[in-house]
């Protein structure tokens, strides 16, 4: 009897354990099929293709910043990369910087200053970058007034704060003189009727951040070439198309006016009328596209209308062009390394400086440069007239610069006059509008090398304190201009044949600014 309730109770033990484990395995499965039946629920709902959900845009565009300054999800490390970290020490922690707002990021611009406080001490740093600027001197004095007002007015309209308006000029086909000329009277323009003025260029002709940097305000700009097509020099396929000038393509002409000025000075329009007022051109247009190679600044100043304005601002017939140079141009470093040769001797306050600017002609581009000195000696001989009634005690010695588009003359006027005369006699001169005058070799490296050239020549040009200039071209003159010298007339033109007077540099037939300013392209 002892036996059988032993037997039984094994039994039922056996059977209880039986039951146990199966109630285990069922819970075990049941576990496991849950989280089964979780991802698969997930991956079924992810994939089930339903209409997207309306959201807010201002939501979304919160999401979508929150989403860019949020880091991504770790990724999972595999084993192999694991036992590399195992085997590998591992380098101190680094902590991150504390996460940005995400900005778009804004294309390259010179520096446009927002207020008066941004700007450096302009006077100091335009004297640093070799220009004269004594405490008398009356682009000084217009520094101090108009140029902060209007750099932050030209600020505000690029940055969308004040309504468009811009006066565009576009670079004229021609030589680098005749285009600042032109650039000088776009900006007075652009001054004097409320405008952000800007520079731009096309093809091949050179784009002036190869030479120059814009010191106080940004004045590139880039725009489609349809939108100024119509004042292209060359237009329809004629270079100086003299016809009619509709924009090409079907224009809205409240936004949108157009002023071409290549060859047309328009004296009497910027000696009498209101530049606001000009026919034909709309000043509410909030783009003002204008092309010119003249120069009007000094008849500019005598304008009943706009005359007392810029009396107002500090500024003198004699130093206007000077002063808006100034503002709006500082030589770059490469215009800078081009220079440096010659700089030392052209500002150097002991000596008489005189400019030479020989201009042989276009010619010398396209044909070979066989030109001789003897052949243009009267302009040394105005030179020695000069040096001979201007030099004084205090002038220790006396420097001759010679800038001229023929390698040849160079050469041979350093050969003839010594240590006195100064030139580059190593590089034969190319012309900024290569594809014209070079077009074998003409590329943009050339366009850069030659714009720079030309810049260096120009400046130390201007550094000479009287000047001997060929009656043709607007170069020499321009370099005349922006020498500061405006207490007496110190220019002489010549033409290319010896003049009759026996002494034509003599102290009192020096050109008159009046004269010299509507001489070629003008000021």
């Amino acid at each position: 009897m002892a036996a059988l309730n032993l037997s039984s109770w094994v039994r039922t033990k056996t059977d209880i354990l039986r039951v146990v484990a199966m109630v285990l395995a069922v819970v075990f499965l049941l576990s496991h099929l849950k989280n089964s039946g979780k991802h698969k629920h997930k991956v079924r709902v992810d994939n089930v293709s339903e209409s997207p959900a309306k959201v807010d845009p201002a939501v979304q565009s919160s999401v979508i910043k929150t989403e860019l300054l949020v880091d991504p999800p770790a990724r999972p490390v595999p084993k192999v990369e694991q036992e590399k970290l195992r085997r590998k020490p591992l380098s101190p922690a680094k902590v991150d910087p504390p996460a940005q707002p995400v900005h778009r990021k804004p294309k390259r611009r010179p520096w446009s200053p927002a207020n008066p406080a941004d700007f450096p001490n302009k006077t100091e740093f335009l004297m640093k970058h070799g220009f004269d600027l004594p405490p008398n001197d009356t682009c000084t004095l217009a520094i101090e007034t108009w140029q902060d007002t209007y750099a932050v007015m030209h600020s505000e309209i690029l940055r969308g704060i004040r309504p468009k308006r811009f006066a565009v000029a576009v670079v004229s086909e021609g030589g680098t003189g005749d285009q600042l000329t032109g650039l000088l009277t776009m900006f007075y323009y652009a001054l004097l009727t409320g405008r952000a003025f800007q520079i731009m260029t096309y093809g091949f002709l050179p784009d002036y951040r190869m030479g120059y940097d814009a010191p106080f305000i940004d004045w590139f700009a880039s725009y489609p070439d349809i939108l100024f097509e119509n004042i292209k020099n060359t237009f329809k396929g004629v270079r100086e198309y003299s016809g009619e000038r509709k924009p090409l393509f079907k224009h809205n002409t409240q936004a949108f006016t157009y002023w071409y000025l290549v060859n047309d000075g328009a004296t009497q329009v910027f000696n009498r009328s209101d530049l606001r007022r000009v026919p034909n051109v709309n000043d509410s247009a909030p783009y003002a596209f204008v092309s010119s190679n003249r120069g009007r600044t000094f008849v500019l100043f005598n304008n009943p209308v706009h005359g007392p304005e810029l009396r107002s601002l500090g500024l003198r017939a004699e130093s206007m062009a000077r002063c808006a140079f100034m503002f709006l141009f500082t030589p770059n470093a490469g215009t800078r390394r081009i220079a440096l040769p010659f700089l030392s001797a052209v500002t150097d306050p002991t000596a008489l400086r005189i400019g030479i600017q020989l201009r042989t002609g276009d010619n010398v581009f396209i044909h070979r440069d066989d030109h001789r000195v003897m052949v243009y000696a009267h302009f040394f001989d105005c030179a020695a007239q000069i040096e001979q009634d201007r030099r004084k005690p205090e002038h220790t010695k006396v420097i001759w610069y010679l800038a001229s588009d023929s390698l040849s003359v160079r050469r041979e006027a350093k050969n003839k006059y010594g240590e006195k005369l100064i030139t580059n006699t190593h590089s034969p001169t190319v012309h900024t509008e290569c594809v014209t005058h070079n077009a074998s070799t003409c590329d943009r490296s050339v366009v850069r090398k030659a714009f720079q050239t030309a810049v260096a020549e120009l400046y130390l040009l201007s550094r000479t304190q009287y000047h001997v200039l060929t009656h043709i071209g607007g170069f020499g003159q321009l370099a005349a201009w922006l020498s500061g010298e405006i207490s007496h007339p110190h220019a002489y033109v010549l033409g290319h044949q010896p003049p009759p007077d026996p002494r034509p540099c003599s102290p009192e037939k020096a050109v008159s600014f009046q004269d010299l300013s509507m001489m070629w392209s003008g000021r």
